[in-house]
């Protein structure tokens, strides 16, 4: 058995992924730069606002300030992306490819993938933004079988989940799945969905650096009936 703690990235997942979708000839990875959610970007701006979240329901007393800050926060669309930066690495390098990360960098591997033909599909991928819990996590996974046919990996992502699926699709439907996929909130974290529509890729994280000290790991292999 490998032992998983020597890697900054998380092993298992490239293992199930490049076990299970053997059709895949090159993935493409996406280096960029993590910030804070929206929720603690505003909490950390002035914590008497919303008391650690943006819920609504919560706010008391805005001031024309706090209504500023709130709105510049949540209508901010800057996801840190540079598609420019989007790497391709056949299937037989990626995990040398991986092993060799600056410990410095967050990487991401992102939803778009190259059969040998060429041609370009899609992996599923999904962030989740609920607490973690073995009901949330049943609730995930009830959520995921309206939308997933074949299966996926549910990984623990350190403050909630995310979700890979074993499968490629086309563009047309990944996108059809994306915006099927905003019905899950609030369990899905629906500024990543607006992110991953609006540069038609999606991405996660896969490793541990200074500023996410806490390495995606797999917990439970899922499988639809359908």
């Amino acid at each position: 058995m490998k032992n998983e703690n020597r890697y900054s990235y998380a092993i298992d997942i490239i293992d199930t992924l490049l076990s299970n979708l053997d059709n895949i000839y090159e993935f493409s990875i996406l280096s960029y730069t993590p910030t804070h959610p929206v929720s603690k970007r505003i909490s950390l701006l002035n914590d008497q606002v919303f008391h650690e979240t943006y819920d609504y329901r919560f706010a008391r007393n805005l001031s024309a300030a706090d209504i500023e800050i709130i709105s510049a926060n949540m209508m901010n669309t800057d996801n840190n992306d540079d598609l420019t930066k989007i790497k391709w690495i056949k299937r037989t390098d990626l995990t040398d490819f991986l092993r060799d990360l600056n410990a410095n960098t967050t990487i991401g591997i992102s939803s778009l993938c190259r059969l040998y033909d060429n041609k370009e599909v899609h992996i599923y991928m999904m962030d989740f933004a609920c607490p973690k819990s073995d009901q949330n996590q049943n609730i995930i996974i009830k959520l995921l079988s309206h939308v997933e046919h074949k299966g996926g990996i549910l990984v623990d992502s350190g403050n909630s989940y995310h979700y890979y699926s074993l499968d490629t699709i086309s563009k047309t439907e990944w996108h059809n799945k994306m915006i099927q996929s905003i019905l899950m909130q609030p369990f899905a974290d629906s500024r990543y969905i607006a992110h991953r529509l609006q540069n038609d890729i999606g991405v996660l994280r896969i490793n541990a650096n200074a500023s996410k000290n806490y390495k995606p790991r797999i917990i439970k292999l899922i499988e639809f009936d359908r």
